[in-house]
């Protein structure tokens, strides 16, 4: 692919995950200067190819991440007084933005992104802004958070619009997306983490230290918000600062005090309860709780009245979670809150207990049995099966009432058996679903019907 057609990257990497890397190093490198002015003639030319660089990945959130850090960096310089003098260091820096940034837009013309704000729901900057507005309700909704690699799934099933179906890998944001994989104490040591790294790096009168390391890590910071770029390659330059951060600090005996620790531990604190104070506040228009890392999910308030249990995708569509909540939202308020249960824990038992109606989808004889193992069913409960391959045992037979749901071109060899007993059973519905196979596309009224009986 041509150049002009694409955006800078290297081995297939993300270009938002790569800039970050070139922007740590962009920062890192005047500290060459402070060894010797010699290496000036190395710096500068390295710093425009970078900065080139940096404009071809057309990564808005590097651009911000490079802006933050030099920010920081000139206010250290004003505030320590070592404010470059003359009007070379200003015509060097000058000269590797100018040639850089005009080198980036000619070999990469996609690096013009960086200069368009489109906060359209079909642009990028739009689509994060839509995800991370949903933030808040998915910190507040999940204490013990939605557990490690489930964010992005956590977003789709029970905040994203209904009706969108727009599939991610993560919350467009690393930041995000392990504070809503995190339960709360790690959000709050998450927090407590970054507040005592940047202060660790921040030279002072008593603590004498290159700048360039809180810049690097404020830029990593800003970077990390905006791109989902927390690779681990990004990671040890800016650990070697700190690592240099420690030594220095350890060789002058400059220590933070305990004002500081104190401070840190208020503010995290706030910063991770806020949620559940915004939340407590303003009740949301569909309130959706979960427990166990992600595993029980409640849609509603009050006593679960239905649970469908091991929803699967292929029965249920890759958005259940969005069909759920928008037909719920239409017919389902009145019979109870909806849990949704994803893998039969021994733990979710408790949950399960009051439960009125079951469903189960997609799932053959092993599936079920682990269900059997995690609640017995009371004598008033039913079951809906959607494209289940099981057969009647007494387990089955223990609820008061059992529909079994096939797609028409949906293959069960215990098809036949269930027909049969359902002739003679009145406890027992057999519903064929035309036109369909494994996926039923409109499958919550067969829900809806049950649960108003």
């Amino acid at each position: 692919m041509a150049l002009e057609q694409t955006r800078f990257t290297v081995f297939g990497l993300n270009p938002n995950d790569l800039a970050t890397f070139i922007v740590v190093l962009i920062l890192s490198l005047p500290i060459l200067l402070k060894w010797s002015k010699r290496w000036i003639w190395f710096v500068w030319p390295v710093e425009a190819v970078l900065i080139a660089l940096l404009v071809g990945t057309g990564s808005r959130g590097g651009v911000l991440a490079l802006i933050c850090g030099s920010i920081v960096s000139l206010i250290l310089c004003w505030c320590s007084g070592s404010w470059p003098k003359g009007w070379k260091p200003w015509t060097s820096i000058a000269f590797a933005l100018i040639l850089g940034v005009s080198a980036g837009l000619v070999a990469f013309p996609k690096g013009f992104r960086i200069g368009i704000i489109d906060v359209s729901p079909e642009a990028s900057a739009g689509r994060r802004l839509e995800v991370w507005s949903t933030v808040p309700a998915m910190l507040a909704s999940a204490p013990d958070g939605w557990g490690v690699g489930n964010s992005a799934e956590a977003y789709e099933q029970w905040f994203e619009p209904a009706g969108e179906a727009v599939k991610l890998k993560h919350l467009l944001s690393s930041h995000l997306t392990w504070l809503v994989e995190f339960g709360w104490p790690l959000r709050w040591l998450y927090l407590f983490a970054w507040m005592t790294t940047i202060a660790l790096l921040l030279p002072s009168r008593r603590f004498n230290f290159p700048l360039w390391g809180v810049a690097v890590w404020t830029a990593l910071f800003v970077a990390l918000f905006y791109n989902a770029a927390g690779k681990w390659w990004n990671w040890p330059l800016p650990a070697i600062w700190f690592g240099a951060a420690l030594l220095s600090r350890g060789r002058q005996k400059t220590f933070l005090g305990w004002r500081y620790w104190s401070v840190s531990v208020l503010v995290s604190g706030i910063f991770v309860e806020l949620p559940f104070v915004i939340f407590g506040i303003h009740d949301p228009e569909i309130r959706v709780s979960a427990w166990d890392g992600g595993n029980i999910v409640l849609i509603g308030s009050g006593k679960p009245a239905v649970a469908i249990l091991g929803p699967s995708k292929n029965v249920l569509g890759n958005f259940y979670g969005q069909a759920i909540r928008r037909d719920w939202d239409k017919t389902g308020q009145d019979t109870g809150s909806v849990m949704i249960v994803t893998e039969p824990d021994p733990s979710v038992s408790p949950y399960l207990t009051d439960c009125r109606l079951y469903v189960i989808s997609g799932g053959d004889e092993t599936a079920v049995s682990k269900w059997k193992s995690v609640f017995t069913p009371k004598s008033d409960s039913m079951l809906v099966l959607i494209n289940c391959r099981v057969s009647l045992d007494d387990w089955i037979k223990g609820f008061s009432r059992v529909i079994y749901c096939r797609g028409d071109f949906y293959g069960d060899s215990h098809y036949n058996e269930w027909k049969d007993f359902g002739a003679t059973n009145p406890a027992v519905l057999v519903k064929d679903i035309p036109r369909s196979e494994a996926y039923i596309a409109d499958w919550w009224p067969l829900v809806a019907e049950a649960a108003a009986k």
